[in-house]
């Protein structure tokens, strides 16, 4: 259960080393290219006809993430409703520190990965666009860009 308990890191996050002056911008929330490579394609096309199977193993692997995650003290997982379908692509768990005696995220998330849950994420990439470094900072990584004052104020 722990390999797939998991939510999959963005590949730019953990190829780019924490201390490097891009890190920041490791996770841009539209990934590094907006068109699939032809072999992508290709292997995408060959596979079509097993997308059901594929989307049934998918289900059957949610609602047993599911079952299993929401035993866990502190962890809230929210049910698929009926008749819905998994097709996420993290399952998301809301952590309740009461349920815990008050332990902080911290702490619980280090105990996760201790145990082996090394993939068990804390996402900074569920976020509003807006309030990645990309877009709050672009003339940091585009030095030719206009340094203006963002335009969208949160609310």
């Amino acid at each position: 259960m722990r390999a797939r308990a998991s939510s999959v890191r963005p590949r730019s996050r953990n190829e780019i080393p924490e201390g490097h002056p891009l890190a920041r911008y490791a996770v841009t929330g539209a990934g590094l290219k907006l068109r699939i490579h032809p072999l992508a394609a290709a292997l995408a096309h060959d596979q079509l006809s097993r997308l059901d199977t594929y989307l049934a193993g998918r289900v059957e692997i949610a609602a047993y993430l599911i079952r299993e995650l929401g035993q866990i003290p502190g962890l809230e997982v929210s049910p698929m409703p009926e008749g819905v379908k998994a097709s996420w692509y993290a399952l998301t768990a809301t952590y309740r520190p009461d349920q815990l005696g008050g332990l902080p995220l911290d702490r619980f998330h280090a105990a996760l990965v201790a145990e082996g849950a090394t993939e068990f994420d804390r996402p900074g990439s569920t976020r509003p666009l807006n309030q990645l470094p990309l877009y709050q900072h672009p003339s940091h990584l585009f030095p030719g860009y206009p340094n203006t004052r963002s335009r969208y104020r949160g609310g």
